[in-house]
């Protein structure tokens, strides 16, 4: 699992910004979750992945230590953002920043990771995908289902990735 350093921007306010070291993919996610898409600024991704006692740290660990984190927070609607952006109980967290869809802006280079398309995501990837574009997405839907729905709304560019879109 990937980890950066950043700049968040409390609240989406660029005059109120803290740094955040040693986020993962799926942090970045609830942070732009919680104070908007272009909060998480200036992400450099590090050498090294995010570990716990020198092992890789599993997708489980990765959960319960954002839940630990951000357990509380919710969208307008007061729901969980954590359930919205990862849900079931099978979640899966995205391992690496090309699999988050923040606009290229937001990393330090002006460049973002080289990405996956949408036809090559598995399903907790596409809906944290459609998620940060702003789709509502039913978690249930087949990948299928939820490729389509992105495809439909015009995310998806023309053979691109989602690090290439914004």
């Amino acid at each position: 699992m990937q980890i950066a350093n950043a700049f968040l921007s409390l609240g989406g306010d660029h005059g109120n910004t803290v740094p955040k070291t040693c986020i993962t993919p799926a942090e970045a996610l609830v942070l732009a979750a919680i104070h908007g898409e272009d909060a998480v600024r200036d992400i450099t991704i590090v050498e090294g992945k995010a570990e716990d006692d020198g092992k890789p740290r599993a997708n489980r660990a990765e959960l319960e230590r954002l839940n630990h984190l951000y357990g509380r927070a919710k969208d307008g609607e007061n729901k969980s953002i954590l359930k919205g952006l990862f849900p079931g109980t099978g979640a899966q967290v995205p391992k690496e920043f090309a699999d988050i869809g923040l606009p290229d802006e937001c990393y330090a280079n002006l460049t973002a990771p080289q990405a996956k398309s949408i036809h090559d995501m598995k399903k907790a990837e596409l809906i944290a995908y459609a998620q940060t574009n702003g789709h509502e997405i039913d978690p249930k839907a087949t990948v299928a289902e939820i490729v389509d729905a992105i495809e439909a709304a015009g995310t998806e560019g023309e053979g691109d990735g989602i690090g290439a879109m914004g």
